[in-house]
């Protein structure tokens, strides 16, 4: 579910091609098979599939006016119906899933410098993180001046000029839930730009290239198996 480079590999003296960090038609991805089975994850769990055709690009950027010391939750997911002529997120979700199944949304998170950092929850709910410490004690905690800064992404770390942090959605999965924080000033524009990497999926088209695919597609986790350690 979720992707990250080091930035010291965004800033080394080598050439990185798009292909290498975007997934393009033919690449090959396998779900866990911790995602629930029975569900609308039967299609994905447990399966070795493969981008169909040319995915589709689609930039989102998102913008926000906080006062310092504030911060809002941006509920990535399609759950709540947007109110029309509303900021994205001010009232229900974002809706950056997909709204069907077999399509695999790949996420890059990028962020424009200035004084805010990011949490991520999944969900909104009881011990959310996965950006922690094993200890249930500790966690972050935007009401917390001691905890709120633990796990937090900067915009050094996901630049929107490069994008290094992906998060990997499908249909009606858990909420990814950005909380950008703004620090340090007393107002700040937070802008999150989403690069939305469309992805349908399929039957790898080579089964004699399965047993490859299984070994070498990109794993894609259930939330739960992020957690908790």
């Amino acid at each position: 579910m979720i992707t990250e480079l080091s930035p010291l590999f965004n800033r080394a003296a080598i050439s990185v091609d798009a292909k290498e960090v975007l997934l393009q038609k033919g690449s090959w991805v396998r779900f866990s098979n911790k995602w629930p089975s029975g569900s609308y994850f039967d299609w994905a769990s447990g399966q070795t599939l493969e981008v169909a055709s040319n995915p589709v690009l689609t930039e989102f950027p998102i913008a926000l006016i906080l006062p310092g010391g504030d911060y809002q939750f941006l509920d990535l997911s399609n759950q709540f119906t947007p109110t029309p002529g509303t900021a994205p997120g001010t009232a229900g979700s974002v809706q950056a899933y997909p709204a069907a199944i077999n399509i695999l949304y790949q996420i890059g998170i990028g962020l424009k410098e200035g004084n805010y950092f990011v949490q991520l929850f999944i969900p909104r709910a009881s011990n959310p993180n996965v950006y922690n410490v094993g200890s249930s004690q500790v966690f972050p905690d935007l009401g917390s001046p001691f905890y709120r800064y633990l796990g937090a992404k900067k915009p050094s770390d996901s630049p929107d000029t490069g994008p290094l942090w992906f998060l990997y959605a499908i249909f009606n999965q858990p909420a990814f839930v950005l909380a950008p924080y703004v620090d340090g000033v007393d107002y700040e524009k937070v802008v999150i730009t989403l690069f939305i990497n469309k992805c349908q999926l399929g039957p790898v088209s080579d089964q004699a290239k399965l047993a490859e695919a299984q070994k070498k597609a990109l794993l894609i986790e259930y939330y739960t198996e992020l957690q908790g350690f």
